[in-house]
């Protein structure tokens, strides 16, 4: 938690939550997939208010709660996607408390097409922002820490970022090779963009 140091969420089938440094972990939400087969694979707290919290899952689901895990509700079907999607990343705002970016990778669906989405009010209504994006899925979607309007996206075969919050995407590639970028990283002081791709190590 960016708020508090002493806790520590994970998730699997549920959502876990530590006050101890991840020592004790207790489940704090229902069961997030639709089979024991499927996962969690995105979680993120928001910068705003340590209340809110988005978990979303291989098969396709998406939850948010703004009550610290008391309550919890599934928004996917406000998306209109037409079928579930992998939820590859999961970045809330640092500048809004009710605007989250979700980014879901579809190749598994055989959909190469990148789909990435914004919200400005706790999931019930969202808005594309694949823009100018040419084909390619959608792996990771990072939000500036310091200027809201910049986005930084990373597909399967380049970063790209933004200025004008998803309307449009120019690729930053440079020298940096044609490959998958799976995790994208702002350092909070020093400037730098760490990328992280599948099979071509780490880039700054």
């Amino acid at each position: 938690s960016s708020h508090n140091p002493l806790t520590f969420y994970c998730a699997g089938n549920y959502v876990f939550r530590s006050t101890k440094r991840g020592e004790q972990p207790r489940r704090i939400s229902p069961e997030l997939t639709s089979s024991s087969k499927a996962s969690a694979t995105a979680l993120a707290e928001s910068p705003r208010n340590q209340e809110v919290l988005w978990v979303g899952t291989d098969d396709g689901h998406l939850w948010v709660t703004r009550d610290g895990g008391s309550n919890w509700t599934n928004v996917i079907s406000k998306l209109g996607l037409p079928k579930p999607y992998w939820v590859a990343s999961i970045e809330p705002s640092h500048s809004k408390e009710g605007r989250c970016y979700v980014c879901f990778d579809a190749h598994r669906s055989d959909n190469d097409d990148p789909h990435l989405y914004v919200t400005e009010d706790f999931g019930q209504t969202w808005k594309s922002l694949r823009g100018n994006l040419p084909m390619g899925s959608s792996r990771v979607l990072r939000e500036d820490l310091y200027n809201p309007e910049v986005l930084y996206l990373g597909t399967e075969f380049a970063v790209w970022a933004s200025i004008d919050r998803g309307t449009t995407w120019t690729r930053i590639n440079n020298n940096l090779p044609t490959v998958a970028v799976h995790e994208l990283a702002q350092h909070p002081t020093a400037g730098e963009l760490v990328a992280a791709t599948h099979g071509r190590s780490l880039w700054v």
